[in-house]
C-alpha cells in the first residue's frame, strides 16, 4: 500500500488509501509498476494549492485499464504469466458495462490493420505501445476510470494526493499533491487516494520552486523512479507485457538553453538574472524586427560618455571644447526637444579611444559649466546608435522619393 516516489529534490513516501479508493489505488501501483511515471515532468506548481504531475510523454494521460484495453480491443487475450494472483480485465474493470463489440470507437483489424499487425508482431514481454497507438485504438470513454468520492476524506492537510481530473470519472495518470490545509472546495470533486506519509519537506521544496506565468516551474523538476513497498492486488491479464526487464534511465538534462548540473547549482537571485537576461534578449529582437534597433546584440560603445544636468544655454561647442583636453572627439551632441528645440539638458560625447573616455569621467564628475554641476557617466545606453539608424532610414527613404520623382518627371517629359 506504500510507494517510494524519488524526485528531483528528494524521495517522498506515498500511503494509499485502498480501502477508501481501490480503483484509484490499484491504477496508482500498476502504472508504478509499469513504470510510467518514470522521469514524468512536474508540469505545474500552484504555491498554496496545488503541485500536479503523472502526464506520460509517450501515454500522455490514460489510466491502467484504458492501456490494458487496448490490447484487449485489438483481440490481444492470452494471458502467460505463471503468477497465480493474476487477474482478468473485463467491463466492470474501468466502471462500464457497455458491449465492446458495438463500440464505434473500437479500432478493428479491417479499420487499421497497420496498428494492428505492428502491435501483434511484438515479443511479448517486450510490447510498448506509442501514445499515438493507445489513442487511436481506444475509445476515450475507455482510457479513464470512474470517481472514487469518500465523504470521510477531505481536503484539510498538506500532502494529500488525488487524481487531477478535468471532468468527472475522466481520471487517468495525472495526480497532484495538495499545498494547502483549506482547499474544501475540492472536496467531493476529485478522488483523494493518498497521502505523503514521509517527504513533507520534499514537498515543501517543490512548491517553494520559481515558476512562470503558466505556473511551470522554471528550473525542470521530475519524477525520477518509483519503487512499490507494497502492492496487495493481483496483477491484471497482460500487464507483465508492459513491465520493463529494468528501470528506463533517468533524465540526464532539461529542456532549457543550461546544462542541468549548472543549473541546480543556482540559487534564487541567479536564476531572476537568467530569466531577465533572456527577457530582455526577447525584446530586443523584437525590437529589431520592429524596425526601432538596427541589431537585438547592439550593445552601448564604451567610448561614450553621457553628460547629463546640463545649464539650457550650454552648446555642444562650449561642451567639445571643454572635454577636448582629454582627447580626440569624434562628436559632441546634445539632444533638443524635436518639437521645440529646446535643450534637453543632456550630451553624448563620442572620443577616439576608451581610454580617453575613462579619463575625462574620472576628471569631469561633479564640474561646474554654466552654474551648473553636471553628472558624467559612460553610455549605458543605445540612443545615440538609434538616432544615427534612424537618420540613416530618414535619409535612405528621402533618397528614394526623390529617385521616385525624377523617374516621374523624366518618363513625363518623354510622354509629352
Amino acid at each position: 500500500m506504500s510507494v517510494l516516489v524519488s524526485t528531483s529534490l528528494g524521495d517522498i513516501v506515498i500511503d494509499l488509501y485502498i480501502k477508501e479508493c481501490p480503483k484509484a489505488s490499484e491504477n496508482f501501483l500498476k502504472l508504478c509498476k509499469i513504470k510510467y511515471y518514470n522521469n514524468s515532468l512536474i508540469h505545474s506548481v500552484e504555491k498554496n494549492f496545488l503541485i500536479r504531475t503523472g502526464i506520460s510523454e509517450e501515454y500522455g494521460n490514460i489510466s491502467i485499464f484504458g492501456i490494458l484495453k487496448a490490447l484487449e480491443f485489438l483481440n490481444f487475450k492470452t494471458c502467460k504469466s505463471d503468477d497465480s494472483k493474476v487477474a482478468s480485465v473485463d467491463a466492470e474493470t474501468t466502471g462500464y458495462k457497455e458491449d465492446f463489440a458495438e463500440n464505434p470507437f473500437i479500432q478493428k483489424k479491417e479499420q487499421n490493420p497497420e496498428l494492428y499487425n505492428s502491435i501483434l508482431n511484438y515479443s511479448n514481454r517486450n510490447i510498448k505501445l506509442s501514445r499515438n497507438n493507445i489513442l487511436d485504438c481506444i475509445s476515450p470513454r475507455f482510457k479513464f476510470f470512474k470517481d472514487e468520492i469518500c465523504p470521510k476524506l477531505r481536503h484539510n492537510k498538506i500532502g494529500l494526493i488525488g487524481m487531477a481530473n478535468n471532468k468527472p470519472n475522466e481520471n487517468g495518470s495525472e495526480f497532484y499533491i495538495t499545498l494547502s490545509e483549506n482547499l474544501d472546495y475540492l472536496d467531493e470533486k476529485h478522488t483523494i487516494f493518498g497521502m505523503v506519509e514521509e517527504g513533507l519537506d520534499v514537498v515543501q521544496k517543490i512548491s517553494e520552486t520559481l515558476t512562470d506565468n503558466d505556473n511551470s516551474p522554471l528550473k525542470k523538476l521530475y519524477i525520477l523512479h518509483t519503487s512499490i513497498l507494497d502492492d496487495p492486488f493481483p496483477d491484471p491479464c497482460n500487464l507483465h507485457h508492459f513491465i520493463p526487464s529494468e528501470s528506463p534511465p533517468e533524465v540526464t538534462h532539461i529542456y532549457d538553453n543550461e546544462p542541468r548540473d549548472n543549473l541546480e547549482d543556482h540559487d534564487e537571485l541567479r536564476l531572476i538574472n537568467t530569466i531577465n537576461e533572456r527577457q530582455a534578449r526577447s525584446r530586443a529582437i523584437t525590437l529589431e524586427i520592429l524596425g526601432d534597433i538596427p541589431d537585438a546584440d547592439i550593445k552601448p560603445p564604451e567610448n561614450v560618455l553621457f553628460i547629463c544636468k546640463l545649464n539650457p544655454i550650454t552648446t555642444e561647442e562650449d561642451l567639445e571644447l571643454i572635454f577636448s583636453r582629454f582627447g580626440r572627439i569624434l562628436s559632441c551632441n546634445i539632444v533638443y526637444d524635436w518639437k521645440t528645440g529646446e535643450s534637453l539638458q543632456y550630451a553624448f560625447i563620442e572620443f577616439e579611444s576608451k581610454q580617453d573616455c575613462e579619463l575625462a569621467l574620472t576628471k569631469m564628475q561633479g564640474v561646474i559649466i554654466d552654474d551648473r554641476r553636471i553628472h558624467v557617466d559612460f553610455c549605458q545606453s543605445v540612443s545615440k546608435q538609434w538616432y544615427e539608424y534612424r537618420g540613416r532610414k530618414k535619409r535612405g527613404r528621402l533618397n528614394e522619393l526623390k529617385n521616385k520623382n525624377m523617374y516621374r518627371s523624366t518618363h513625363k517629359k518623354n510622354f509629352n
